[in-house]
């Protein structure tokens, strides 16, 4: 196999809404979304990689965010 025959998979994660409504997973989705707890998920996001096409980081950052709306 060649390199022009070579295919490149990637993931891509995407939050959804209830009206259908997808964003790709970012930093700055969960920022707006979570207004006012940015300085917690920046220190969240400072102190453990997240990697948003990783499904366990994305996993983790979400038991955060939902751990703060409680």
């Amino acid at each position: 196999m060649n390199n022009e025959d070579a295919l490149d998979a990637r993931e891509y994660y995407f939050f959804g809404d209830s009206y259908g409504h997808f964003s790709k997973a970012g930093k700055k989705y969960v920022l707006q979304h979570f207004e006012k707890k940015q300085d917690s998920i920046k220190a969240f996001l400072k102190s453990n990689h997240t990697g948003f096409s990783k499904e366990d980081d994305l996993r983790k950052l979400l038991q955060y965010c939902e751990q703060l709306q409680l």
